[in-house]
């Protein structure tokens, strides 16, 4: 069986950026070893691992690992090929451990919110300080909703923060809705009751119109939209370029370093065990008191109101 036959029978199993994912990976994988998928060994397996070791992070080359590992466990599974050359090659290993040049400093995020506040729009500033302030992850930020925010009985403000058939709570600095609520109102321009709706917040530029009239049926801005944001403004800001993820390690870091428990670290950002924050060595529950309230005074004096721009 060709090459393509067996790629494409593979990635139809899966849709959207997996498809895309794997079928890269494999392809790429391909014109390496310049043979015919069938006929890969072990030594062909570690040859590339060993060149996209020079080239990529660790946990970059075992994801790939994983990725051409189910290709070939199900080519085996099939019958096609007579084992699986993949279980004879050693998994990449990759530390879990946070790199401190993954974690901007203080200075750094400043610049980069500076920037953010006078030369984006209301959309991309809001955005990155929701995650940055909570630490909450891209996709969560994403589908967070107008509902989603609320008033505990001791007028504190809060996120409802959305994962399968479990919710957990972080509290929201005043500073941030009202950048929230600008954008609301000057950008979205549709009216306070949307705040008791069930609709998405960060939506895309050509869904405006749509949006004030049949908001329900309006879906989130892609996780893809961000990157190129940050790319820009990093750049801007003569900074590293940082990710979404690196923001909200950055959310961690701080907390920790002012203070924050690991119990209300792991609250804050959602894991499942607290023994996350051993990450950090490296590096450096309920509204009432949360992880945030240590990094409030900090964001708090580079939080201010901006325009949207065009």
């Amino acid at each position: 069986m060709d090459n393509d036959s067996l790629i494409e029978g593979f990635v139809n199993r899966y849709q959207g950026r997996a498809r895309k994912d794997y079928r890269r990976e494999i392809v790429t994988f391909q014109k390496f070893t310049d043979k015919n998928l069938l006929a890969v060994d072990k030594q062909d397996i570690e040859k590339y691992l060993t060149e996209l070791k020079k080239k990529k992070a660790a946990t970059t080359v075992q994801r790939i690992y994983h990725q051409l590992g189910t290709f070939y466990h199900e080519l085996y599974k099939a019958e096609k090929i007579r084992s699986n050359p993949f279980f004879k090659v050693e998994k990449p290993k990759a530390s879990k451990q946070v790199k401190k040049e993954r974690v901007p400093s203080f200075q750094e995020l400043e610049e980069l919110l500076k920037v953010l506040g006078e030369e984006f729009s209301l959309r991309d500033y809001g955005m990155v300080l929701l995650i940055c302030t909570t630490g909450i992850r891209l996709k969560e930020a994403l589908y967070t909703k107008w509902s989603d925010f609320l008033l505990d009985r001791d007028n504190n403000l809060g996120l409802r923060v959305r994962k399968g058939t479990y919710d957990r709570y972080v509290k929201i600095y005043p500073e941030v809705w009202e950048v929230l609520d600008q954008y609301r109102k000057e950008v979205l321009r549709v009216q306070e009751h949307y705040w008791k709706e069930d609709y998405y917040i960060f939506i895309s530029r050509n869904d405006r119109e749509d949006y004030r009239r049949y908001p329900d049926i309006i879906k989130p801005v892609s996780e893809s939209w961000l990157r190129p944001v940050l790319v820009s403004a990093c750049e801007k800001a003569k900074i590293p370029l940082y990710t979404a993820k690196d923001l909200r390690h950055a959310n961690a870091m701080y907390a920790l370093k002012l203070g924050a428990s690991p119990e209300e670290i792991q609250v804050q950002l959602g894991w499942n065990n607290k023994n996350f924050v051993n990450r950090y060595n490296g590096v450096i529950a309920s509204l009432e008191k949360s992880a945030n309230d240590y990094t409030h005074r900090y964001f708090t004096g580079i939080i201010k109101e901006k325009r949207d721009k065009p």
